[in-house]
């Protein structure tokens, strides 16, 4: 494998596909669906929230049933190459990891993310480039809903050349407000990370309607494991809390025993631990 493509386009196991190049003359999204020039163009003025906002409070969501039975893991092999694996077990694990991405009111900042990140997949050295995108959270602003996923997630990184894994934000669980428009009645929490996440058939293309190619992922749960050669990294998913995580028995329980698992199996040569990313 060159150095261009090591850890990087094509398809992965199961059908699985990070990227390939769009067919030359295709045409992007249908209309209303793709960015325009001048939205593209407005990196500078990115409105920022103002600290005396106040934050809106809903009530603890209910989570999706998971993809299969617990501990919940997912593991590198499931994406790259036996090849690949190796690669990183004698060598690295280098990845990206960006939250807070999906705002659609001002595409520009994300967009200018996602291209430094495509040149880090590009042009970085072998052994320095990132194995994966693993996603904080925030996917698709304000509501997680399935219907921004193209312009505001598949569009964002149809160039991005690496395999992308997440756990959910209070975005992506945020049940719909009357203030930001019209309430869909029949809306379930988190069903456009399930969608696009915890798919049933990984060889499903995510979006039919902008110029990317990428395909949904099939992620054990909102909050699961995921095992690579060189490091393990605990998701949990703290609900819909703007400002402060809940967490109900069955995660806590969950976190404890993945906690234990992980400390039973280090050795005195092996000086990695457990990580654990907290979204919510």
């Amino acid at each position: 494998m060159s150095p261009l493509h090591f850890f990087t386009t094509g398809k992965g196991t199961g059908q699985r596909q990070s990227h390939k190049p769009p067919i030359t003359g295709a045409t992007a999204a249908a209309p209303g669906t793709t960015r325009t020039a001048a939205q593209k163009a407005r990196r500078a003025d990115f409105p920022v929230q103002a600290a005396s906002t106040q934050l809106p409070h809903y009530p603890f969501q209910p989570l999706p049933p998971p993809n299969g039975p617990a501990p919940y893991r997912f593991d590198l092999s499931q994406l790259l190459s036996a090849g690949d694996v190796a690669k990183i077990k004698n060598g690295v694990l280098v990845f990206h990891t960006v939250g807070d991405t999906g705002d659609y009111r001002d595409s520009g900042p994300q967009d200018l993310v996602a291209q430094m990140m495509t040149q880090d997949a590009q042009n970085l050295a072998g052994n320095q480039k990132p194995a994966f995108y693993y996603h904080l959270g925030d996917v698709v602003y304000f509501a997680g809903d399935i219907d921004k996923y193209g312009a505001n997630f598949y569009e964002t990184y149809k160039d991005y050349p690496i395999f992308i894994v997440a756990i959910p934000g209070n975005h992506d669980c945020q049940p719909d407000d009357p203030q930001d428009g019209l309430v869909d009645p029949n809306k379930y929490p988190l069903d456009g990370f399930v969608q696009n996440f915890m798919s049933k058939n990984p060889a499903q293309l995510g979006s039919l309607m902008t110029g990317a190619n990428r395909t949904q992922m099939d992620l054990p749960n909102v909050f699961w494991t995921f095992t690579t050669p060189l490091a393990t990294i605990i998701g949990l998913f703290s609900n819909v809390g703007e400002d402060q995580g809940e967490f109900h028995q069955d995660q806590i329980d969950w976190f404890h025993s993945e906690l234990a698992r992980r400390r039973s199996r280090l050795t005195p040569d092996r000086c990695c631990a457990p990580s654990a990313i907290l979204r919510g």
